[in-house]
């Protein structure tokens, strides 16, 4: 688009024409055309860089989705873990109704099972008193019966794996993994065995950059141990197929995952 200014004296500068008596001087208004026209293009261009992060978003957290299998149900999840919060009865010295059945098969550490636990606190303080009577101890009262009933229950509470920090929850997901894929008993070494246990540390880290989200050391090793399994799979590939297809099924594994690029994750989500 073009225009005239019209001045009643001569110009200095710019191209001077003289219509009808009268200095004129042409401008124009393309400059400002073009640069709405370029702001229009500019918010498109921005909505489709936007599109394109969300859609390399999603993508990156369907890549790093495990699907759900026996022996990633089996472990143990800090968020699922420490937020359950048991309320006791002091006074008896035995969980509430509305968690014993949850403390029934409670976890614990220091290889203690829950056979050797069942018997500890439930069925040792009795025989113990018992042992005291028989003895014809006469301090031996009511009240010793529940003070013992008490400190038996403290010492479940104590190596309860629910009352442990997030090293010892790693320490016993990482048993649970030698022995899920240990070919036999003490087995650390085959590639099924380090497999499952990057994948356990891979989950521990990522729990942990969900809630640090500048945690840049830790997420470098998290990437680090992603290519690790991927190696040690790829390793497991070339000397057994069979066993191979059969350790991605245990750990929710796709073969992209593995054999495909893996990317450095800007944010675990």
């Amino acid at each position: 688009m073009n225009g005239i200014t019209i001045f009643s004296k001569p110009l200095k500068g710019g191209i001077k024409n003289c219509i009808g008596g009268l200095w004129t001087r042409n401008f124009s208004c393309s400059g400002v055309e073009f640069a709405r026209k370029n702001s229009k293009k500019m918010i498109e261009i921005n909505k489709a860089r936007q599109e394109k992060i969300e859609r390399e978003k999603k993508e990156a957290e369907e890549f790093l989705k495990l699907k759900d299998t026996k022996f990633l149900n089996s472990l143990l999840k800090s968020k699922d873990l420490f937020n359950v919060q048991t309320r006791y009865n002091v006074n008896a010295g035995t969980p509430s109704s509305a968690t014993s059945e949850a403390n029934a098969q409670d976890v614990y550490v220091d290889h203690v099972t829950s056979e050797e636990a069942n018997l500890i606190f439930n069925y040792a303080p009795g025989a113990s008193i018992e042992s005291m009577k028989k003895n014809r101890f006469s301090f031996v009262n009511s009240k010793v019966e529940a003070t013992s009933k008490v400190m038996s229950e403290m010492v479940k509470r104590i190596i309860s794996i629910k009352n442990q920090n997030a090293q010892a929850l790693l320490d016993h997901n990482i048993e649970l993994a030698i022995k899920h894929f240990g070919r036999n008993e003490g087995d650390t070494a085959s590639p099924e065995v380090q497999a499952a246990v990057f994948t356990v540390r891979i989950l521990h880290l990522a729990d942990h950059l969900r809630v640090h989200k500048k945690d840049h050391s830790n997420r470098r090793k998290y990437t680090m141990f992603l290519h690790k399994r991927a190696k040690i799979l790829r390793y497991l590939k070339k000397k057994s197929l069979e066993r191979y297809f059969e350790c991605l099924k245990e750990l929710g594994l796709r073969q992209d995952m593995v054999e495909g690029q893996i990317p450095f994750p800007k944010r675990v989500e």
